[in-house]
């Protein structure tokens, strides 16, 4: 597996390990004011479209399935966080799905990539979405994460299951908010949430051109 581009920031191999009683546990669940406010604001009706890069959660399906008429899932990255071969596995998509999405969830990977791969991903996303779609993502603004990405399960409308499959930790990238608007070039962050367990929760929208950089 390709190794995340900031495990060469800081690592836990130097530091010792932590006793088992204090270990990071490999499922909790936390409030998500984010997926809260997608949901609150999401419209109704006929033709909704979601666009996931996690894994194929049933609960989340299920979750989105109560406003979305179709879940288009595409776990391209968590295995190799290749992201020329997700770029190219999103390129298929757009003949069917042109201007069609009306929700991304990037979940955690921007932290897994570089500023530049970030950016890539996002531009194969961006033509896919319709005007005023919204892409939900999340960033790590402790000085660890862990050393894969996680996988999410949707608890309810305003929390979420982190699952992670070790405890191996890697440095934080801790990207900026102005980083992050430069990634989601063509979507304007509209909420930006603070989490108490060193996550920043991004709600962005596609703005109405489908042309405009937020950065």
């Amino acid at each position: 597996m390709k190794m995340p581009w900031n495990s060469r920031v800081q690592t836990s191999a130097a530091a010792p390990e932590s006793p088992p009683e204090e270990r990071e546990p490999l499922s909790e669940t936390h409030s998500s004011p984010g997926l809260e406010t997608i949901v609150k604001g999401f419209p109704r009706g006929d033709g909704i479209r979601v666009l996931d890069l996690g894994p194929a959660v049933p609960e989340n399906i299920a979750f989105l399935a109560g406003f979305a008429d179709k879940v288009e899932v595409v776990d391209a990255l968590r295995e190799s966080l290749d992201v020329r071969q997700a770029v190219r596995i999103l390129q298929t998509l757009v003949p069917e799905h042109q201007g069609t999405i009306h929700l991304v969830l990037l979940w955690d990977f921007l932290n897994y990539l570089s500023p530049v791969e970030g950016a890539a991903l996002v531009a194969a996303i961006a033509p896919l979405c319709r005007p005023e779609a919204r892409c939900f993502a999340m960033v790590f603004t402790s000085e660890t994460m862990p050393a894969s990405p996680l996988k999410y399960r949707v608890a309810d409308q305003r929390h979420l299951t982190y699952e992670r499959s070790s405890t191996e930790v890697v440095g934080s990238p801790k990207m900026a908010p102005v980083a992050v608007e430069r990634i989601l070039s063509g979507f304007i962050i509209e909420h930006a949430f603070v989490l108490r367990n060193g996550v920043r929760e991004y709600v962005a929208m596609r703005d109405a051109a489908g042309t405009k950089h937020s950065g």
